[in-house]
């Protein structure tokens, strides 16, 4: 296990077969519950509550990976949070981006 973790899903500790999917946040996991539901594809469920906060859990079967990857995606998806939430920074930012780019093509075009 490394120290950061740039997945939500691990291969289960206990069966190879298996991969286990994690989330912290209720309406994720739901999310990806329902969707798991509506393809017909089998998982197990735990609710883990060691330390301060819920995980819930999904195993899934290695066959069935893929597809439960791309879920997984649109889960995380629907429920990220923007990089920039406040419009009035975001604009900032890309004017002044926009004016950067600007001057470094005038400054190439003169010289």
């Amino acid at each position: 296990m490394s120290l950061i973790e740039l997945n939500n899903f691990r291969e289960h500790p206990e069966n190879k077969s298996y991969m286990v999917f994690i989330y912290s946040d209720y309406e994720m996991a739901l999310s990806f519950e329902d969707q798991l539901t509506e393809a017909g594809l089998e998982f197990e469920k735990d609710i883990s509550e060691s330390g301060p906060n819920k995980r819930y859990l999904y195993g899934i079967r290695k066959r069935d990976f893929s597809a439960a990857k791309e879920m997984n995606h649109v889960a995380l998806g629907l429920y990220r949070k923007p990089f920039m939430p406040d419009p009035v920074l975001r604009i900032f930012v890309l004017a002044l981006t926009a004016g950067l780019i600007t001057l470094a093509i005038i400054g190439y075009l003169r010289s």
